[in-house]
């Protein structure tokens, strides 16, 4: 038996068959590090922390966001460091948890997975790198029944197209993962683009904000499909 507790990572551990327990009690530290396009490493990224998720790079390549996990709090948060590796900022604080940051193509916003309690999924939020670094649920300042449609969903981001209309976004990770979300960010919508019975999870634009790539196992094993818009 084995184990994840979500959305925090804060539980890792498995029991053996004779009753041999293991866990995992942090999270281990690495480092960010730039490669060039021979292999050859050409920098590091701040200084070593415990980096959890996927790392993205601005859309002007000065600067990289990443989810940092924090013993203290057993939640992550999201962190944003200069590519010359000398500056880092924290952008998101305790009690709420986030993860998978996304940049806007302007390179002025940051979408990602925003979970204000340990017992919710987490929700589509946003945070303006001009503003006061508050994170917002996307759906705020809606009406009450345009919020509740799109509060019950599990989000976290994956991409933002590059004319900034729509954002990414699949529900969760693992075997539960079988939709594939588009939110309207004009319209403060979030829309079912892909559902089936097979996992899928994942979504890139293409360039031409016509086409969004995804990973399915419809096939009987990972791989990358795509599909229009």
């Amino acid at each position: 038996m084995s184990s994840t507790t979500g959305p925090n990572l804060a539980a890792s551990f498995s029991v053996s068959g004779n009753g041999v327990l293991v866990y995992q009690a942090g999270f281990p530290s690495s480092d960010l590090k730039w490669y060039d396009r021979t292999g050859r490493e050409a920098g590091v990224v701040g200084r070593p922390m415990a980096h959890w998720g996927n790392a993205r790079i601005s859309p002007d390549g000065r600067r990289v966001a990443a989810a940092v996990w924090s013993p203290e709090t057993g939640g992550s948060g999201i962190w944003i460091f200069d590519a010359n590796g000398r500056e880092s900022r924290r952008l998101t604080f305790p009690p709420e948890v986030h993860r998978r940051p996304v940049w806007s193509p302007d390179g002025m916003h940051l979408a990602f997975g925003r979970s204000i309690s340990t017992g919710q999924g987490p929700r589509l939020g946003t945070l303006d790198l001009a503003g006061n670094g508050t994170s917002e649920h996307f759906g705020k300042g809606l009406p009450k029944e345009q919020f509740e449609s799109i509060d019950h969903v599990n989000a976290l981001a994956t991409d933002w197209s590059r004319d900034g209309r729509f954002i990414a976004i699949d529900d969760g990770v693992g075997a539960e993962v079988h939709n594939v979300w588009i939110a309207d960010v004009a319209g403060r919508r979030i829309v079912p683009f892909l559902q089936n019975k097979f996992q899928q999870w994942g979504g890139a634009f293409s360039p031409d904000n016509k086409r969004i790539a995804f990973v399915s196992v419809e096939s009987g094993r990972g791989g990358s499909l795509r599909s229009g818009l």
